[in-house]
This record gives structure tokens, C-alpha cells and sequence, in this order.
């Protein structure tokens, strides 16, 4: 290990044991797609190449000095369209959506809270995988083919190659994503429209798929590997809860969600979650949760985020990537600096865009080196 990923990684580690680090680390997120379009490589064809992936990859680790690796040159496009997997659909452009589809039927509650794994095998797999649904005999074999044949195309091109070359953070790991219960039941059993029906149509229902999801998480966490010396996080994006009053957030999603944190933990491991939207109706639930979680926001008011939670969690994101479309590398540098100006007080601040770059039209190039500056800059303690 080099002298600068030392540095780099004691900057995480300082952050995680409640210490000022010695200056503010930068872990910048850019999609493998804004990648390939950067490199000029097509989403149709190149997309599907690991060679082409790895480049387009290490072409943003040389351009964005980021402390971790931007791009991870790894994804499972091929296997979403081999297995004709309707909740990852390519779009006209190539990029692959999440469409608003209800795999579930509101009368199959029951059947979800008494086994969920039962249901989603039995039951939904075979609905949302049209591999599965068509050949019923062989169809989880083919699955589990193509799975193998693309992890070994990219074992040559491991991101874990590119982290080690460009000196970059290496002393976290992802243990896996997960999602708080009601986001997994809204998001992969039924979907946006349909759940927020549901809590009005049988609150009780919905109530007890939660628990009942929360279990079927937690069994998944207790399976999940650990690296030894690593910060091993189970990453959860938070999708439904901006969207609801909040009596219903702390009916619906909350309880189930404080139970699963208090699981990671429990369990060995470090929870990190992104809160979409504006949660600053609820910061006040985030300092009820139990330990100290990495918390991503899109749209809370940075001010109010350290006022409420002060030294309690350690806190990410917030820099708004559409100002990066159209600034100037100056006024990306001003803007860097006010931000720092507000979250550092207490040395837990981690900086990131408040969202991944998915299309070349994101953001200028210039200015997001023009950020990653600015935080070398004025991110110093």
C-alpha cells in the first residue's frame, strides 16, 4: 500500500472513530454510463464489453482525483437483458430504467407476510425474470449461467485493479445494498402508486409485510461476508419516506427501518443510507436511531442537518450536481467553499455530489475537477 492511499484511507478511518480527520475526504460517485459516453464509447455496444467498461472506468480515475475510485467498471447490464428482468429495462438511449411495475396483487398480502422468501421465489421471481417465467425447467439454471459466464469476463478488469493503481480508498467494503422494509416491499412487490393505496386500503397489511420484510432482510445481513479490517457497510438508498405525512412515516416507515439499523449493527457492520429528496421534515427520527450511521442527503438543508444532528452521524452529499452543468470552474469552486463552510464544524463531513452522474449532460468535466480542487483547497482542518 502507497504512502497516498495510507493517507487517504486514515482520513475514512479517522471519520469513523469520531476523529477529525486532516482534512474533509471526497468520495465522488460517476455512473459507468457517464463514463462510457465521456470515452466516447456507445451504451449499445461498448456497454457490454468488460475491456471497454475498464477503460471508460479508468479514464475518470485519471481525470477526477478523487479519494475513492470514481467509476466501478463493473455491470450486470447483460445479465438484466439475457434475463429479460423487467425492473431493469433499457431505455431508447441504451440506459436501463426502473419502470413503475407491480409484479404483487394486493390480495397476495397475506401470502407475502406469512414467507416472504417462499412468495418471492415461488411467486415473483418468475414474474419480474421472463427467463424464469418461460422456461420454467431450466430457466434459474440459465440464470445462474449467465451470471457466471459475465463475472468471469470481468475478473481480469476488477475495480479492486484500478483502486489499487490510482491509490485510492480501499479500507471500506460493501457488504451489500439493502432497503429499509416498506422501500423493498415499494420498490420490488409492488411500486410507488400501488403501496401508497395500499396503507390507506389495509394499514394493517402493509404494517405486517414490514415486519415481516424486516426479517427476511435480516436473514439476508446474517448471510452477508466480512472483510477482515474493513469498515463493512450495508448500503440502503431511502425512497418512500419524502413521499409521506409525517404521521404515516412514523407509523409506516420508520419503526421497521430503526429495527434494521439496529440489526447491521448488531451484526458486525456499519450502516450507510442516502436520504432522497428532503428529509428535513424528519431529521429529528435520524438522531432515534440507535449507534452512528454515514448519512447521504439530496436536498436537506445542510444547516439544519448540523444543527440537528451535530456530531451524532457522519454526513455526505449535499453539493447539487445540476450546478455543475452550467457554472463556471469558479463559481464550482465558491460554491464548494460556502458548502465546507457549513458542514465542517464538526470534522464529520464527507464530500459527494448528492447524486451520481448517470449521462454525459450532468455535469462539465472542468467543473468536477473544479470541485475535487476546491475540497483539497479549503477541506483542510
Amino acid at each position: 500500500m502507497t504512502s497516498l492511499q495510507q493517507e487517504r484511507n486514515q482520513l475514512i478511518l479517522d471519520i469513523w472513530q469520531g476523529k477529525r480527520p486532516k482534512r474533509v475526504p471526497m468520495q465522488i460517485m460517476i455512473s459507468l454510463e457517464y463514463a462510457i459516453q465521456y470515452k466516447g464509447y456507445s451504451l449499445f455496444r461498448e456497454y457490454y464489453s468488460p475491456k471497454h467498461c475498464y477503460e471508460a472506468a479508468e479514464e475518470l480515475a485519471k481525470l477526477v482525483n478523487s479519494d475513492s475510485l470514481p467509476t466501478n467498471p463493473m455491470n450486470m447490464a447483460a445479465v438484466h437483458r439475457y434475463a429479460m428482468n423487467r425492473f431493469m429495462v433499457p431505455g431508447k438511449d441504451g440506459f436501463y430504467q426502473h419502470p413503475n411495475y407491480c409484479p404483487m396483487k394486493f390480495e397476495e398480502y397475506p401470502e407475502l407476510i406469512k414467507d416472504p422468501l417462499e412468495f418471492w421465489a415461488r411467486k415473483l421471481r418468475p414474474r419480474i425474470l421472463g427467463i424464469v417465467e418461460e422456461d420454467k425447467q431450466f430457466g434459474e439454471l440459465r440464470l445462474n449461467a449467465i451470471k457466471n459466464v459475465v463475472a468471469a469476463k470481468y475478473r481480469e478488469y476488477s475495480p479492486a485493479e484500478l483502486t489499487k493503481k490510482y491509490e485510492r480508498i480501499d479500507v471500506q467494503a460493501m457488504a451489500m445494498m439493502s432497503m429499509a422494509p416498506l422501500d423493498y416491499i415499494a420498490d420490488y412487490f409492488r411500486n410507488f402508486t400501488s403501496i401508497c393505496i395500499d396503507i390507506r386500503r389495509n394499514p394493517q397489511w402493509v404494517l405486517d409485510a414490514c415486519e415481516a420484510m424486516l426479517e427476511f432482510i435480516v436473514e439476508s445481513i446474517k448471510r452477508a461476508p466480512k472483510i477482515p479490517g474493513k469498515i463493512n457497510l450495508v448500503n440502503l438508498p431511502l425512497h418512500m419516506a419524502t413521499y409521506m405525512k409525517p404521521k404515516d412515516f412514523a407509523k409506516f416507515y420508520f419503526p421497521s427501518f430503526k429495527k434494521l439499523i439496529q440489526s447491521i449493527q448488531d451484526h458486525g457492520f456499519e450502516a450507510g443510507f442516502f436520504c432522497e429528496e428532503n428529509w428535513d421534515p424528519h431529521l429529528d427520527a435520524l438522531n432515534d436511531l440507535p449507534g452512528r450511521a454515514r448519512i447521504g442527503f439530496e436536498a436537506a438543508d445542510p444547516k439544519l442537518v448540523v444543527e440537528k444532528l451535530g456530531n451524532r452521524h457522519i454526513i455526505c452529499n449535499f453539493f447539487n450536481t445540476h450546478f455543475l452543468r452550467t457554472a463556471t470552474p469558479e463559481e464550482v469552486r465558491d460554491e464548494v467553499k460556502q458548502l465546507l463552510d457549513i458542514v465542517c464544524v464538526h470534522g464529520n463531513f464527507i464530500f459527494s455530489f448528492n447524486k451520481p452522474f448517470l449521462c454525459l449532460g450532468d455535469a462539465r468535466m472542468e467543473n468536477i475537477q473544479a470541485a475535487v480542487d476546491a475540497v483539497l483547497e479549503y477541506g483542510v482542518y
